[in-house]
């Protein structure tokens, strides 16, 4: 293939493969991560939920404990799962910038709220979830801005939905 700039006499050649990567959406070229987490710095995870348990885990020297509803050894599997969603935790779409209505996505009152707690950082993290955005994703927003994201439904499902599933049989 051939290509030429406007204005100009020169002609390129140019491979086809380099072309295809000419043809990329928006979306495809942006950071698609919507928190900055390292799985290895989260120290605390709360889990508010309407339709799944509700639970808090928290680092101890001797690993990871529920802080509530009781107070256990978590299943170290089943945390580490969740901390990998949490630190890969990625935009499907950009929804909308700074919203008028947070309702009409669900987050004005979300179905699941997520606080997460850094080594040495002041404050927590906040993941808002809400409705469904088409058959696999849910739409979102995080403390760190007020952009409102569609995320995959891969955190979601691996929320844990009783007790058992989060807590360790040990």
């Amino acid at each position: 293939m051939y290509a030429k700039v406007s204005g100009r006499d020169e002609v390129a050649v140019i491979k086809g493969e380099d072309l295809e990567s000419l043809k990329k959406q928006p979306i495809d070229l942006r950071d698609k991560s919507i928190v900055d987490l390292k799985k290895d710095n989260i120290s605390y995870v709360k889990v508010q939920s309407k339709e799944r348990l509700s639970f808090a885990i928290k680092r101890l020297p001797d690993g990871w404990h529920l802080d509530a509803p009781v107070k256990a050894v978590a299943n170290a599997m089943k945390v580490d799962d969740l901390l990998w969603d949490l630190a890969q935790l990625e935009a499907r779409d950009y929804v909308e910038e700074n919203p008028q209505d947070l309702k009409q996505y669900g987050l004005a009152i979300p179905d699941i709220v997520i606080d997460i707690q850094q080594l040495g950082a002041d404050k927590p993290i906040k993941i808002k979830i809400g409705y469904a955005h088409g058959d696999d994703a849910h739409y979102a927003q995080t403390s760190e801005g007020n952009q409102v994201y569609a995320i995959s439904d891969t955190l979601i499902n691996d929320l844990p939905e009783k007790l058992a599933d989060i807590q360790s049989v040990d």
